[in-house]
């Protein structure tokens, strides 16, 4: 399941089970709506187990942080990315991604308690 909310100066991405076909795409198209952002915002991403995505989605997905990363940079004041498991790769990774702060956690309250300044940095 993908869904997207904008509220105010957050977003929030979802991409969990139960996954259905076309979810890689929808989470894609998300992607893509997030790149047209003209305002500052934070971003949540709660993000479920790996492997709903083909090589082609992951090529996609990659080919957008590389698109995306100097207006995310311009624009994402911070992001928080929830998964069920955490790996200190995934945070090497993800903080080398961008030059915002970012947060990788188990929990979704501590991501919202991380955003909540940035929030507020973008009103």
């Amino acid at each position: 399941m993908v869904n997207m909310e904008e509220s105010g100066a957050l977003v929030t991405l979802r991409f969990h089970q139960p996954y259905e076909d076309g979810d890689a795409q929808e989470y894609l198209h998300a992607l893509r709506r997030v790149e047209t952002r003209e305002r500052p915002f934070a971003m949540l991403s709660i993000i479920g187990v790996a492997g709903a995505f083909s090589v082609e989605d992951e090529r996609e997905q990659a080919l957008w942080f590389k698109r995306s990363r100097d207006r995310m940079n311009r624009l994402c004041r911070g992001m928080a990315v929830v998964r069920p498991q955490v790996t200190d790769h995934m945070r090497h990774v993800f903080t080398r991604l961008w030059d915002f702060p970012v947060l990788i956690t188990t929990s979704e309250n501590e991501a919202r308690v991380f955003l909540a300044p940035y929030l507020d940095d973008t009103a």
